[in-house]
């Protein structure tokens, strides 16, 4: 997986917020998001929230 898909924050939230159609409000996300920032719940200077993988797995296997 290329850099690019790895996520550069995780926020948990309870729920996600929806449309009245029932799909999901991107920008309502997207303030959610920027409010959590600005607020300093996350941190910008942490860089992408990855685990390295476990010497144990071979390459190639999960």
């Amino acid at each position: 997986m290329t850099k690019e898909y790895l996520p550069e924050f995780l926020l948990v939230v309870d729920a996600l917020p929806r449309s009245s159609g029932g799909k999901l409000a991107k920008g309502q996300v997207r303030d959610l998001a920027l409010a959590a920032l600005a607020a300093g719940e996350l941190d910008a200077s942490a860089g992408p929230a990855v685990r390295p993988r476990p010497s144990s797995f071979p390459v190639g296997q999960p």
